[in-house]
């Protein structure tokens, strides 16, 4: 070890919520060879599983002729939808948070009316947003701080 190593700083905890949002709308975002740390971790991995599952369900919910309802929510704050591909003929059920209803609300909207999304007053939109907006804990416009040696 050098004399001049320069210790890492703390990693602030990942935002699960957040990491959820960026992958389910960007899947590409995190690239395992620049994110390789990410990827060891276990809560990343449910977040990234979880991410597929919600993309899977916006595949099937775009398609015409999918039929689907929802529940309201249970007490645990979790909405049960459930829809049918009669085609290939799955019947799924799906509980889902508060921020994965939001996405997929976005993402069906995003799909279906030719990449335009929600209106900005809108509560999906404004926690897809929120959720985001703390990936980035620093504000983009502070700059950081000077590096010393």
């Amino acid at each position: 070890m050098s004399d001049f190593a320069i210790p890492s700083a703390p990693r602030p905890a990942l935002d699960r919520e957040a990491l959820l949002a960026a992958l389910v709308l960007a899947p590409a975002t995190y690239s395992r060879n620049r994110f390789f740390e990410m990827y060891t971790n276990q809560d990343v991995r449910r977040v990234r599983r979880r991410a597929t599952q919600l993309r899977s369900v916006i595949t099937h919910l775009v398609r015409p002729g999918i039929t689907s309802s929802r529940d309201l929510p249970s007490e645990d704050g979790l909405v049960r939808l459930t829809y049918e591909v009669p085609n290939i003929g799955l019947r799924r059920t799906i509980a889902l948070a508060p921020i994965e209803l939001s996405l997929l609300a976005f993402a069906i909207a995003r799909a279906r009316e030719g990449g335009a999304s929600l209106a900005t007053d809108d509560p999906d939109r404004r926690r897809i947003e929120g959720a985001l907006a703390r990936l980035a804990p620093v504000s983009a416009a502070v700059p950081p701080p000077p590096l010393t040696v």
